[in-house]
């Protein structure tokens, strides 16, 4: 009994259940006081890991990327955050694709590092270069351009050729002299070269190929008729312009081409009546080409010239020079200019007729034919090189970061580089890290390559442009271009200084008869011939209509000019004649019918423009075939400094595919 007495007692010692209670309670208000503590240590903690990105978007705008408050996908810069007002600011420049230099104004990325983050990790990347444009290496074996004949030899490791042969072209025809009245047509002009164009034909190494070259045929002369010259209706074309030829026989391969040269173009004869227009010469025929060969890996075409301008018909009274067109060349070469389009060869074209009406005239001599042998080493374009990596740790970062990344590089041009910067309270503390963009790319002789990978993603390269597609072939033909040209508005007449100033000197003062003796007297407003003779000299006087030229109109036409004769069978008349001023504008024709002052011995005004205005018109082009193909361009770096695809070239000169563009440079900051 005193044992379980003894136990109850020490059961009375334990707590209550009020006393648990209130414990409880008191644990309760303990926790919950200190939550917000608790919350904020996380807080603190998550500032302590975190990742920045900034770059440029598809438009050349700064973007950025921020982990803690993402927007867009971290793979894809052009859903990013566009910075639109940071409070710091580049300028950019660009030539657009007419070759206008744009700018713009962009918002850069700042970096303001959270509160307690610390142990930041700092890369920088630059931009990736522009992946090399594709291109052909012009290397030229042989250039014969006047008439010759010679060998060659074929010496060069790649057997493979390229040329082009033209023949002679034909004179332009003449004009005689109309004795009777001044007064004839124009000759017409001598016809084109025919041109052979062989890309890539295979010629046996260390062989001997045998070739001449064609002459440009003489002008002709035209036939008298009339007073001190026997009538004659009979006339000859201008001589035709000569052959050219190349040719070969080895190892079982055969060459050989052969071009006749083209017909002159036709001189004038007179009937009693009047004299024509010469007829056009004609180019030479496609037909008439002989065109033999093996083997080419390109095409090879032959193509007929283009036949002269006709003659323009009997023109009373024009004591003006003309031409008439020779038929032209207009020959793609395999070589190209500073802006990839091919060099124009004019070898071959006729001579162009020519007339006057008060003085004979021969036509113009045709141009020579033409041998050129050439070799193309086509190089392709490399694939861009990524940008440099730079990283950097900082302990602490005080103030902002911010960041400067150029436009991404286009094809042939090195990558740029990236810097960031420090700024505390606005002021520049330097430059903090900076990494060089990807150097340019070379060229190789086998295929396009794919640019180099980011260093950042491994990825993101431009791949190499794709093959050209097939070269079509455009016969020879005329083509509408639109030509810029100058065009007279208004005509007056001035002094040919070639005539004899000092009988215009007696000739321009007025005679009155006083007794025995003649008193002259100068011109209104002029004083003495010692000092004003250059004022009178270079006087400009109204044109007039032909229909002037006689009479009362005459006279007085002869006293604004201060012209006064004392035999007036001296005074002959109004004479349409160019000076070579007039000649330059493309509307000369339009001004036929008027006139100046002449009097076939020694006195003579010629016309001039004094008002001019610039315009365009139609004109038609002679071309001896064309080749067309197309390149595609190669594909842009993508991200983070990758490089651009390499360019690839065509089979034609200045077709090549355009390298890529390199990606722009980026910053990424890790803490």
């Amino acid at each position: 009994m005193k044992r379980f007495i003894t136990l109850m007692r020490r059961k009375a010692k334990a707590f209550s259940m009020a006393e648990a209670l209130i414990t409880l309670l008191i644990v309760c208000i303990i926790v919950l006081a200190s939550v917000p503590v608790i919350t904020k240590k996380r807080r603190n903690m998550d500032n302590s890991h975190g990742k920045y990105l900034c770059t440029l978007n598809s438009a050349g705008n700064y973007v950025e990327y921020y982990s803690r408050a993402a927007i867009g996908k971290e793979e894809d810069p052009d859903t990013w955050h566009e910075v639109t007002n940071s409070g710091y600011k580049d300028t950019v420049s660009w030539y657009n694709s007419d070759g206008q230099l744009l700018s713009k104004e962009r918002f850069q990325c700042k970096f303001t590092p959270p509160p307690g983050a610390r142990n930041f990790n700092v890369t920088v990347i630059g931009g990736g270069s522009g992946g090399r444009d594709g291109t052909s290496d012009y290397k030229e074996l042989l250039n014969v351009t006047y008439p010759t004949s010679g060998s060659f030899t074929a010496k060069e490791e790649n057997e493979y050729y390229n040329i082009i042969l033209i023949s002679g072209g034909g004179g332009g025809g003449g004009s005689p002299r109309d004795w009777n009245n001044g007064s004839a047509g124009y000759g017409g002009g001598g016809g084109a070269g025919g041109v052979i164009r062989a890309e890539e034909l295979h010629l046996v190494k260390n062989a001997s190929y045998s070739y001449s070259v064609g002459g440009g045929g003489a002008g002709g002369w035209g036939v008298m008729r009339g007073c001190c010259k026997p009538n004659k209706t009979d006339h000859d074309r201008a001589p035709s312009g000569g052959p050219s030829s190349f040719s070969g026989s080895n190892n079982g391969e055969t060459v050989n081409f052969y071009i006749p040269g083209a017909q002159g173009g036709d001189s004038i004869g007179c009937t009693k009546k009047k004299c024509r227009g010469g007829g056009a010469g004609g180019g030479t025929s496609g037909n008439s080409i002989t065109r033999q060969y093996a083997s080419a890996k390109g095409s090879v075409v032959a193509y007929g010239g283009s036949s002269g301008a006709e003659g323009s018909q009997y023109c009373s009274g024009c004591g003006v020079l003309r031409t008439r067109s020779g038929g032209k060349n207009n020959v793609d070469s395999f070589q190209v200019d500073s802006n990839n389009y091919p060099i124009k060869y004019s070898y071959g074209s006729g001579g162009d007729g020519r007339g006057h009406g008060s003085v004979e005239y021969s036509g113009l001599a045709g141009s020579s034919g033409a041998l050129i042998i050439s070799q193309l080493n086509k190089l392709y374009g490399n694939g861009g090189n990524a940008g440099k990596i730079s990283s950097r740790f900082v302990p602490s970062i005080e103030g902002h970061l911010v960041a400067s990344i150029p436009l991404a590089a286009k094809s042939n041009e090195a990558g740029k580089q990236v810097v960031i910067t420090a700024y505390k309270n606005k002021t520049n503390n330097g430059i903090l890290a900076r990494a060089d963009g990807g150097a340019l790319p070379g060229t190789n002789k086998e295929a396009p390559t794919d640019g180099e990978e980011s260093p950042w993603t491994y990825k993101h390269a431009g791949v190499a442009a794709q093959s050209c597609s097939a070269v079509t072939n455009e016969g020879a033909g005329y083509e509408t271009v639109k030509k810029e040209v100058q065009k007279c508005k208004k005509v007056g007449c001035e002094l040919d200084e070639d005539f004899d100033v000092e009988y215009l000197k007696q000739h321009n003062t007025k005679t009155e008869i006083e007794g025995a003796g003649a008193v002259p007297v100068l011109p209104a407003g002029l004083g003495k011939w010692s000092s004003n003779e250059d004022a009178y000299l270079d006087m400009v006087f109204e044109a007039l209509p032909l229909s002037n030229a006689s009479g009362a109109k005459l006279d007085a036409y002869l006293k604004t000019l201060n012209i006064y004769y004392t035999d007036a069978s001296k005074a002959q008349g109004l004479i349409n004649a160019d000076s070579s001023n007039l000649a330059q504008f493309d509307n000369a024709d339009e001004f036929d019918q008027t006139g100046c002052f002449y009097d076939n011995d020694r006195l003579m005004y010629t016309k001039v423009c004094v008002s001019s205005y610039s315009d365009t018109k139609d004109d038609k082009v002679w071309h001896a075939g064309r080749r067309h193909q197309t390149c595609p361009a190669a594909g842009d770096g993508q991200q983070f400094g990758a490089g651009g695809g390499g360019g690839t070239v065509g089979d034609i000169p200045g077709v090549f595919g355009k390298g890529g563009k390199g990606a722009p440079g980026a910053i990424i900051i890790e803490w």
